[in-house]
């Protein structure tokens, strides 16, 4: 997105509407894909600054990571804020600054809530701490080999 700063009326700007997700070089893997990105920005110029403030909104449609069945994920940007120095500048460009706010509110994992009883939404399984002992016994075993080395 990009700020023509000799359009801008001295008291400042509002803007909003959408921007396509592709030329924001979002993290995107095979099944997954973004929603357009709504933005709604105040835009003023004070001094030799250029002041952007306002909200980012877009979602992330991607496989459950515990289900994988699809799902969409919001993302909110509530306070995009950023300061940009206009000396010698006719021209701002914030296509960083949103995707990298945008980036980190991600999430390392993204996967659908569960209900109260551990049941996922949308399949019904209930999931819940492992039961199964196997890989505790695979832990033990593996500092065991440890424990091997250490008396040799």
């Amino acid at each position: 997105m990009k700020i023509d700063l000799r359009t801008l009326p001295e008291e400042g700007t509002t803007l909003q509407g959408e921007l396509s997700p592709g030329g924001y070089d979002l993290p995107c893997e095979e099944g997954q894909s973004w929603a357009p990105i709504e933005y709604r920005v105040f835009v003023q110029i004070l001094g030799q600054e250029c002041l952007v403030a306002g909200r980012l909104a877009t979602a992330l449609h991607t496989p459950c990571a515990r289900c994988l069945e699809p799902l969409r994920h919001p993302v909110e940007v509530a306070k995009f804020e950023h300061s940009f120095e206009v000396e010698g500048k006719d021209i701002i460009d914030l296509t960083l600054q949103i995707r990298e706010d945008i980036v980190l509110g991600l999430p390392l994992v993204i996967r659908c809530v569960l209900e109260a009883d551990g049941r996922c939404p949308v399949t019904g399984q209930i999931h819940g701490p492992a039961t199964d002992p196997e890989p505790a016994s695979l832990q033990e075993d593996i500092w065991g080999a440890l424990d091997q080395w250490k008396e040799k």
